[in-house]
């Protein structure tokens, strides 16, 4: 099991720390656009093959990078979201639904998600997706992750 943002050794931004050593191992197993999109849809799946908090950090590394290549409102957004993950303010089951929640209400500044919900996830209808809250909150970070062009971009 991956660690968390509330553990102290995690360091989120520190060259040393639980962070540095899973986002190396995450950014291995994610190099190529082939794995990212495998991972991407394996992730939607809910299979179990990747955990929540994978998710999470892979959506930490993935605004991290967009960072350096882009600016706006979008970006001023999703860094709000970022700052409470890493202050580990989305720990916790109740609070892990804000963490889903900010990140869909931050969506608008890519299009119009008017309905709160991706309406297609690659050829796939969201409501045929989402069958309890944990696909709900893999399609709405898939949903993110491709906006922040997580597949041809990396992370």
């Amino acid at each position: 099991m991956m660690s968390t943002w509330a553990n102290p050794e995690w360091r989120w931004g520190y060259g040393v720390g639980l962070a540095h050593d899973q986002a190396a191992i995450l950014r291995a197993k994610l190099r190529t656009p082939d794995s990212r999109s495998a991972w991407l849809d394996t992730m939607v799946s809910g299979s179990g093959e990747v955990g929540w908090e994978e998710v999470k950090l892979a959506l930490a590394l993935k605004w991290q990078r967009a960072n350096r290549v882009m600016n706006g409102d979008a970006m001023t957004a999703y860094n709000q979201v970022m700052e409470q993950l890493r202050k580990a303010k989305y720990e916790g089951e109740e609070n892990d639904k804000l963490f889903v929640k900010d990140m869909e209400a931050r969506l608008r500044f890519f299009g119009d998600f008017s309905n709160g919900l991706v309406l297609d996830f690659r050829g796939k209808q969201a409501p045929d997706l989402i069958d309890s809250y944990d696909s709900r909150r893999r399609v709405i970070a898939a949903a993110v992750l491709e906006c922040f062009e997580f597949v041809d971009a990396g992370l």
